[in-house]
């Protein structure tokens, strides 16, 4: 995996905007301003359909950003388990995806663009599909292909002669549809203990390619490529106490996310960590399609990047 010099978004466009004034755009300046902003597209494409980053605030000291988070991913298994010829081995397919919402705005600080404020906002959505293969009750890997569609929008508000002549150029104010290639693998460990101890640990690699297929501007190219490796394990605890009917679960997880290429660069962060607590009620059978409701707290952070949440937690089941 290639690692290139990582240009904030901030230097990016300041990079455009002297280049473009003097005249003197070379295709290495050009090559690194579209890989930064393709970067920066995808990387809201991501972290908006991720289950390793839940809905919440979140602050990056990359270009003085903050960030907003709000998503919705989901999984489930389709149809029971079959045998694999005379293997011994069983697979079962299963689904999952995502959709949220991204917003970014960063503050230029220092530079030409200084005063300047700069907004991504991208609504995506995405879902994956594969085999999920059973080596042992407890052990299984799943291998999975998805598409993400996102709809990106840029903002930039000018207050300097610097930030109105970026916006004259069609640097910014634009909006993009992207279509994102996701194919991944991952490893499983799942078991119950003494009958009340559910442990779930799994390590999972996803690959991101992602493309334009409308844009309103030709100045950027939107193309990107991301590596995401995402390890946790996850505990959830039956206390055997029960409210109207339904048990209480006591839950918890941890995890470490890897990030590489674009999304990297576009956060100017190789990986982050995430702790979570929840509460929660089994409500299977008794509110239609939930089959868990309760309350539950995460923290996030990473090499200049940090951020928490604290939310109604829902499990739905069909």
């Amino acid at each position: 995996m290639s690692h290139g010099r990582i240009i904030p978004l901030a230097a990016a466009l300041a990079m455009a905007w002297t280049s473009l004034a003097a005249g003197q755009v070379t295709p290495g300046e050009l090559d690194q301003l579209n890989q930064a902003i393709g970067q920066r597209v995808e990387s809201t494409v991501i972290l908006a359909t991720a289950n390793s980053l839940t809905t919440g605030a979140y602050t990056w000291n990359l270009d003085n950003t903050d960030v907003d988070i709000t998503n919705l991913t989901w999984e489930f298994d389709i149809g029971d388990k079959h045998p694999i010829g005379q293997t011994g081995l069983q697979y079962m397919w299963s689904s999952e995806g995502g959709a949220g919402f991204a917003n970014y705005r960063d503050q230029f600080v220092t530079g030409p663009l200084v005063a300047n404020e700069e907004r991504f906002q991208s609504y995506p959505i995405g879902e994956s599909i594969g085999p999920r293969i059973f080596f042992t009750d407890d052990i299984s890997v799943l291998t999975e292909a998805g598409l993400i569609y996102g709809y990106t929008v840029n903002e930039f508000d000018a207050v300097t002669i610097p930030g109105q002549i970026v916006v004259d150029d069609s640097l910014v104010n634009w909006h993009v549809q992207t279509l994102t290639f996701t194919p991944s693998i991952q490893l499983q460990y799942e078991r119950t203990f003494f009958g009340v101890l559910h442990v779930r640990a799994r390590s999972n690699f996803a690959y991101y390619v992602t493309g334009p297929i409308e844009r309103s501007t030709d100045a950027w190219s939107f193309r990107s490529s991301s590596e995401v490796w995402d390890n946790g394990i996850d505990l959830d605890y039956n206390t055997g106490i029960r409210l109207l009917g339904c048990e209480m679960h006591l839950g918890s997880s941890i995890s470490r996310t890897d990030l590489f290429d674009g999304i990297e660069t576009a956060l100017d962060t190789s990986h982050y960590y995430n702790i979570a607590g929840r509460l929660m009620f089994d409500t299977s059978g008794k509110l239609w399609i939930l089959s868990q409701l309760g309350l539950g707290t995460s923290y996030t952070w990473g090499e200049g990047f940090r951020g928490y949440d604290f939310g109604v937690v829902l499990g739905i089941s069909f």
